[in-house]
């Protein structure tokens, strides 16, 4: 497929962050008259001390050369305070001889950065080199004019789209991390993780994505709200196309494009492997059922934090076609990748409960089969026999063998935290916004909330269930007292979670971009006035429910 105009005005707006495109050569002194050091600069016999700072050996959804392609990259950084001349100086993967030299009149500036691409394509442009990096473990060398070694970096076996570097740049503490500077100092800190799609949801931050969307895919949505057309997706370096992007939203969020309608994008729909930052989806919700735009930030926090299968998450400033959409969150989608974040073995059976969908024998073909186990083979008899058992005996007896199917743990902390977080929209109240997963491996059953953006305001009865497995538990004395445990337990975490410590420093940045959204349904006094309302539920109806159960 080829990419429309527009995609030149992408890979701009793409370009690593301090960048303004691909590095060009200079052909001299830069402009503001810094010396020019030349091959042999200094005391007789030593050279400029420009270091291997950072290399790339598996981009895949970093950043992109001239021609918007993926190239590995080898990132060089003058330490000193005058231009270099890299006239004679070459790079090799070993430390024989150079196997590429920069082209004549290449320099580097003070404190500055140049980006080789290590493609083997010269024929691409200027610093093109001919090398290839090893993402298994590899060596890179700069040679000095003399032909003999003036730097290098040797890494270990890197997952994809993780740099190895010097931090700070110049610094000698070297490490992997998924936060790739081309062209830009490195960091003191290189962080912990090694998951690049961590960069997809950076904690108390807001990322910025664009969406391009040519005027057929908006009128094919415009048509039919659930069609799924070609689009452009740029972020931090990156531009992928094609990706199939459809809206999404049910009953009460759903809108249309030409409202703040929110987005589910398909990375690999036209381009089989296709991944930003290791991601096959991304999920884009629009918070238009919750003027606070922080509910699901918070509701998520709790869980993930007392084990129970949750998304990442984190604001998002989204644009379309070069024009501001609006303030939106990225919501890591419940696909394979998710699973293998929370499951020893994620090649079970996913399933989605639509509104009113529950295990009952009648409801079994109105699942949605999200994710189809490790052979993708629309197969039920899983379902169908936790349903056949949950039309059984309610009563101690059954306890052993629901202990046996379902991981109970997880799945009771789960209700408790819709109870806590007065998720009234959920499993246990609504038999609505759910979804279960079936481990092969321990032939275990585990509940996992989803929708949470009506919380923190409507509270029921901690026991008026509806879902037909909670109403399964709370009928046997026993699984109902680990389910009132449970209940405690998760409002103590509500009370630690410091609901106003974990908004504060986003708020500053979500503030004004909800302000300016255009396409908004809310107002500042709605986000400020149910704001004020959601800190003080996390402060009180915690101690309500704890009080429940131990009267």
């Amino acid at each position: 497929m080829t990419p429309p105009r527009w995609i030149w005005l992408a890979v701009a707006a793409c370009a690593p962050r301090g960048s303004s495109g691909p590095p060009t050569l200079d052909p001299g002194p830069s402009e503001l008259g810094d010396v020019v050091l030349s091959p042999r600069s200094g005391p007789a016999g030593i050279w400029a001390p420009v270091l291997v700072d950072e290399v790339l050996p598996g981009n895949v959804s970093v950043s992109m050369d001239e021609r918007a392609e993926f190239a590995d990259w080898v990132d060089l950084y003058n330490p000193t305070d005058q231009t270099v001349d890299l006239t004679g100086w070459g790079l090799a993967d070993d430390d024989n001889d150079p196997d590429w030299l920069f082209p004549v009149g290449t320099t580097i500036g003070p404190r500055g950065h140049l980006l080789i691409f290590a493609d083997g394509e010269e024929d691409q442009g200027p610093l093109h080199a001919t090398l290839a990096l090893d993402r298994d473990g590899d060596d890179v060398f700069l040679f000095s004019p003399d032909g003999e070694v003036a730097d290098g970096l040797t890494w270990p076996a890197l997952p994809n789209d993780v740099v190895w570097g010097r931090f700070p740049s110049g610094g000698t503490h070297r490490a992997p991390s998924i936060h790739a500077t081309p062209l830009n100092d490195n960091p003191v800190d290189p962080g912990l993780s090694l998951d690049p799609s961590d960069t997809l949801f950076p904690p108390g931050e807001v990322i910025r994505i664009d969406l391009f969307l040519d005027q057929a895919g908006h009128d094919a949505l415009a048509r039919d709200s659930y069609a799924v057309v070609p689009a452009g997706v740029a972020f931090d370096g990156a531009f992928l196309y094609p990706v199939g992007l459809t809206i999404k939203g049910g009953i009460g969020s759903r809108r249309s494009i030409d409202q703040k309608a929110g987005f589910r994008l398909n990375l690999d729909a036209y381009v089989p492997g296709q991944r930003l930052r290791g991601q096959e989806n991304l999920t884009l919700n629009n918070m238009v059922q919750d003027d606070t735009n922080i509910h699901e930030l918070l509701a998520w926090a709790l869980m993930r934090e007392a084990d129970i299968p949750g998304p990442r998450v984190t604001h998002v400033e989204l644009w379309m076609n070069g024009e501001y959409r609006g303030l939106y969150l990225n919501l890591e989608t419940p696909d394979d990748q998710f699973l293998k974040r929370w499951f020893d073995d994620p090649h079970g059976n996913l399933y989605e409960g639509a509104y009113g969908t529950d295990l009952r024998d009648s409801d079994i073909g109105d699942f949605e089969h999200d994710e189809q186990g490790l052979y993708d083979v629309d197969d039920r008899s899983d379902l169908q026999a936790l349903t056949d058992f949950l039309e059984g005996p309610r009563d101690e007896s059954a306890m052993p063998e629901l202990e046996r199917r379902v991981d109970l743990d997880r799945t009771l902390r789960a209700m408790a935290a819709e109870v806590v977080l007065a998720h009234w929209d959920g499993y246990f109240y609504s038999s609505n916004n759910y979804r279960l997963y079936h481990e092969p491996s321990t032939d275990q059953w585990t509940l996992l909330p989803w929708g949470v953006d009506q919380t923190f305001r409507s509270t029921r009865d901690p026991w008026a269930d509806r879902g037909v497995l909670a109403g399964f538990c709370l009928d046997i004395p026993s699984c109902k007292g680990r389910y009132d445990i449970a209940l405690v337990e998760l409002a103590q975490r509500l009370l630690e979670l410091d609901c106003p410590g974990r908004v504060a420093p986003v708020l500053p940045e979500i503030v004004p971009l909800y302000d300016a959204d255009p396409l908004k349904e809310g107002s500042l006094d709605d986000m400020e006035r149910q704001g004020n309302d959601t800190m003080d539920f996390c402060e009180t109806w915690p101690v309500d429910v704890q009080q429940m159960v131990l009267r």
